[in-house]
């Protein structure tokens, strides 16, 4: 999980590492992580939308707010592949948004996450402030939904990041913080290698 410099967090304008977690606090999150990806796998099965759907639905309700899942972002744009949301009209509303444009909402997160390959906090953030990365698609959503904290994660293999999960809350939840990211982090790992064989067959079958 560490590296010598820890995880990049970007949030109200300043860079910072989160802090290394205990090892209690990574015990804990490894045994949720366990069970958040047992309970998905165990419900969807090893196909990959599948598996994006319950595993996003799942996260959206373990922080009460919204998750989306995206494949490659270096693909042309393409529908996520899961978005979930705890209240019904805001899921509604992203799904009309990614209808219109599949790259609208924290796209350049994702982007970021995937180039470094790690993952992203943002425990302090506002609507207009990611109205600036994102295209006009997405800011009526922002504007009737108020998103007050952010975290991007990469599912990446050995040789690629093969998707990406974005967690946020909305006002007036507490923000997001270093055990989720860790929690995220965990998760992420923990569903790389069925999204990596997943590629592997499609890449067969397309031969």
């Amino acid at each position: 999980m560490g590296t010598p410099r820890g995880l990049p967090l970007l949030g109200g304008g300043q860079d910072r590492g989160l802090a290394y977690p205990s090892p209690v606090a990574s015990r804990s999150c490894r045994r949720q992580a366990l069970h958040e990806t047992s309970r998905a796998f165990l419900e969807a099965g090893p196909h990959p939308q599948q598996l994006a759907a319950v595993l996003a639905t799942r996260l959206a309700d373990l922080i009460g707010g919204g998750c989306i899942i995206r494949g490659p972002v270096e693909r042309a744009p393409s529908l996520p592949l899961a978005c979930a949301h705890t209240i019904a009209s805001s899921l509604e509303a992203l799904r009309q948004t990614f209808e219109t444009s599949p790259h609208a909402l924290a796209f350049a997160c994702s982007a970021q996450a995937a180039h470094t390959r790690r993952p992203i906090l943002l425990p302090l953030v506002s609507s207009e402030v990611l109205q600036l990365w994102t295209q006009p698609a997405a800011r009526p959503y922002l504007d009737q939904y108020q998103v007050c904290s952010m975290l991007v994660a990469p599912i990446r293999s050995a040789q690629q990041v093969l998707a990406t999960i974005v967690l946020w809350r909305e006002h007036p939840c507490r923000p997001l913080g270093d055990s989720h990211a860790l929690l995220l982090a965990e998760v992420a790992n923990r569903i790389a290698p069925a999204l990596s064989i997943s590629k592997h067959r499609q890449r067969r079958q397309a031969c």
